[in-house]
């Protein structure tokens, strides 16, 4: 059995930095990038099993860092399972 490792986010001014958790291979995770979403410049990217826990990450990102708010259905329309 794996232990799961919490992931923690570090918050500069320019940027978040992510350490992932260990995922069993059972798991779903999903994933969500800026780069994908069509912000080409923004490094960010976030994997997560938790759908609510990715939601309030991303959503926390785009109203620090692209001024926007963008709702649960924003986010999940730019989510991909990996």
């Amino acid at each position: 059995m794996l232990n799961k490792t919490k992931y923690y986010l570090l918050f500069s001014d320019n940027y978040i930095i992510i350490i992932n958790r260990v995922y069993p291979a059972i798991n779903m995770v999903q994933e969500f990038s800026c780069k994908a979403a069509g912000a080409p410049d923004c490094p960010f990217m976030v994997r997560d099993e938790n759908t609510d826990e990715l939601v309030n990450i991303v959503q926390r990102h785009a109203s620090k860092f692209h001024n926007e708010a963008l709702d649960k259905a924003d986010v999940l329309k730019n989510t991909k399972q990996v």
